[in-house]
């Protein structure tokens, strides 16, 4: 898995905090120090401790009482994309855009005589592609009743609002890792023209391809998905192989589940999966992504590639970074910045989309 350490976010400003805070109300020194221990109470909480600066820590250890009154039972989806796909932050934040290339070269050696003035030259061929660095953006605010109680009381601030706007960017960023930004063309790992891709074979009996419509056997299943890999590694000459697999979970509970044979004595445990991983070079990891449902214009998808940064990976420039409160009617609003940069696969044999599954 990789993963990806993200930088401290700009530390809150106690000055600016009690400009801001004076626009809605009166507070004193002992009052604005409340406010700024509990907002720093709340990002610890919301966004790991590893965010803080080092002033904004020893405010933390300061106020670990507030810590112990947070709500920290709030369900939250699954995310997937930062697992599924190597994050870079190789790119400037204040980009507008970025690019890579697709390198080839051509060439070999030959056989010569003393002397020769035929030698052959080697020459490099290069694809550029430019992708857009967006910015994403989603805010929340407390009231100035909620600051009054933080104030006076040491009422904890409230983090369930915080937290959805760390769900909405992490949504996003699962959105624009799998199918990429519709409105712009880019694409994602699951939508890519470059990648490869290759249709369920036909069953042996019968006119359903897919893998759980009746016809097909589940060693035709088996096959179908050592297709896949055998894809891969013949695409790249060898130099690539797949290590992940990502299926539409319904898909997945299938291979998962059926077994090989449709009746004893055959063991039970002997699956569609279970077989195809004994028999794989090189599968390790075996996902589902519900991006995967419909993928192929509405229809279910399989992908296999290699999960690495040199294949395939997600540029994202500017984690998520909450901007200093600013006053507005009676409210104090908290808004949050990021820039992404797309899905780039920079070696599209290194995997492989299997339609019609």
């Amino acid at each position: 898995m990789f993963i990806t350490l993200t930088p401290p976010m700009a530390p809150y400003s106690r000055d600016q905090l009690a400009i801001e805070v004076a626009k809605l109300g009166r507070f004193d020194a002992a009052e604005i120090n409340r406010l700024l221990g509990a907002l720093v109470v709340h990002r610890a909480d919301v966004y790991g401790e590893h965010r803080l600066d080092a002033n904004e820590t020893m405010v933390l250890e300061k106020q670990l009482e507030f810590m112990r009154a947070r709500t920290a039972d709030i369900e939250r989806p699954e995310f997937k994309a930062r697992m599924l796909v190597p994050i870079t932050s190789e790119v400037d934040p204040g980009a507008e855009t970025w690019a890579y290339s697709q390198w080839d070269r051509v060439g070999m050696a030959k056989i010569v005589a003393n002397y020769a003035d035929d030698i052959p030259k080697v020459a490099t061929f290069a694809k550029k592609f430019v992708q857009a660095v967006e910015t994403i953006a989603l805010g929340y605010g407390w009231s100035w009743l909620d600051l009054q109680r933080t104030a006076r009381a040491g009422v904890p601030l409230r983090t369930r609002l915080a937290s959805a706007v760390r769900d909405g960017f992490e949504s996003r960023i699962e959105t624009i890792a799998a199918i990429g930004i519709p409105e712009t063309g880019a694409t994602g790992l699951l939508n890519n023209a470059n990648v490869p891709a290759i249709s369920a074979a036909p069953p042996a009996t019968g006119t359903d391809a897919t893998w759980d419509g009746g016809d097909k056997t589940p060693l035709e299943v088996v096959d179908d998905l050592l297709a896949m890999e055998n894809a891969v590694i013949l695409n790249t000459k060898g130099v690539r192989s797949a290590d992940t697999l990502v299926l539409p979970l319904t898909k997945l509970n299938y291979i998962a589940q059926k077994s090989i044979y449709a009746a004893a004595p055959g063991n039970p445990m002997d699956t569609i999966l279970s077989v195809f991983l004994a028999k794989s070079r090189s599968i390790t990891n075996v996902e589902f992504w519900h991006f995967a449902d419909e993928a192929d214009d509405g229809d279910p998808l399989a992908c296999m590639y290699k999960r690495d940064p040199i294949v395939v990976h997600m540029e994202l420039p500017l984690e998520q970074q909450e901007l200093p409160p600013q006053a507005k009617n009676l409210s104090l609003e908290i808004n949050s910045v990021g820039r992404i940069g797309g899905v780039a696969w920079e070696y599209p044999l290194g995997g492989v989309y299997m339609a019609g599954i």
